[in-house]
């Protein structure tokens, strides 16, 4: 299989993506999927089947995030596959 791994963040309504207190970059979903992608790597799968991206909050789930419920469902990692 070839895969995406896609990062989401919530909470965002005019940046392009959250902000990662740890690192102190603008990239939050984007690091998010990067350590899954590590995992990955770091368990016997290869580089080559596999991309990472972040989407910031352009594919919210809930676009009502009044509450953590609502708010946690969108800060998400997904899985795409790409090719089989």
């Amino acid at each position: 299989l070839e895969i995406e791994i896609e990062g989401h963040v919530c909470c965002t309504t005019t940046e392009p993506d959250g902000y990662d207190w740890d690192a102190e970059t603008n990239n939050l979903s984007e690091m998010r999927a990067r350590q899954i992608y590590l995992i990955l790597i770091k368990n016997g799968i290869s580089k080559s089947r596999l991309k990472y991206k972040g989407y910031g909050g352009t594919r919210k789930i809930n676009l009502d995030e009044s509450n953590e419920e609502l708010r946690r469902v969108n800060r998400r990692v997904e899985i795409k596959i790409l090719r089989k």
